[in-house]
């Protein structure tokens, strides 16, 4: 690193790694969203009186699927957010033509 460049900033990384793990967890919650209306009020094992007709969860997941694919395409530009941020923290590879030229002749 020479004295023009910029020293990298921890700060950074670290908010880039919480938006990084904010994003996926959006994304999950837009997800169990549209789970949890495909679900509805039923029990896990529900026995066979209990179901839920095809309409009934076909209507039930349309009337939710925008709001959790809001939530989930949020997440994702969150995530690609906070990962472009910590890539940024770290430094880029040396260049071997660079390094090359700083080794003494022979």
């Amino acid at each position: 690193m020479t004295e023009t460049e910029p020293r990298p900033d921890p700060l950074r990384a670290k908010l880039g790694a919480a938006l990084f793990a904010v994003g996926i967890a959006m994304i999950l919650w837009g997800v169990l969203h549209v789970a949890e209306a495909a679900r509805g009020d039923q029990p896990l094992a529900p026995e066979f009186a209990q179901r839920r007709s095809y309409n009934q969860v076909k209507e039930a997941v349309h009337s939710t699927f925008p709001g959790g694919l809001m939530r989930g395409l949020a997440g994702l530009i969150v995530t690609m957010l906070g990962a472009r941020m910590f890539r940024s923290y770290r430094q880029p590879p040396a260049d071997p033509l660079q390094s090359a030229r700083r080794l003494p002749p022979r």
